[in-house]
């Protein structure tokens, strides 16, 4: 306390949450799938799409509200051998993920 009976605080600027999402892709020979896997502290929606290597759209996939951990299973049993891009698109950022297809 001052003097003057007022007590003083030192205060901490509030800092801007940062975009702290884990995006995984697995895959699944077995079962000719793969698995999207995503860890975050929560979006309005998500979008997938997943290209083959010429850059043709072969998947899309929308849903939302996301909150912690989300899974879901993209089947590949129809896609040929190959490279795949998986582009995971939130509400403010899109990530992109790399998987091979092989049996």
């Amino acid at each position: 306390m001052t003097e003057a009976g007022l007590r003083s605080y030192s205060v901490k600027p509030v800092q801007e949450q940062q975009d702290t999402a884990f995006v995984h892709v697995y895959y699944n020979a077995e079962k000719l799938e793969s698995y999207l896997v995503i860890n975050s502290s929560g979006f309005k929606s998500l979008e997938l799409t997943v290209f083959n290597v010429l850059g043709k759209k072969v998947y899309s996939y929308k849903d939302g509200p996301i909150y912690g951990n989300y899974f879901t299973t993209v089947l590949m049993n129809d896609l040929p051998n190959g490279v795949y891009i998986f582009k995971i698109k939130t509400d403010n950022k899109t990530y992109y993920r790399r998987m091979l297809r092989s049996e």
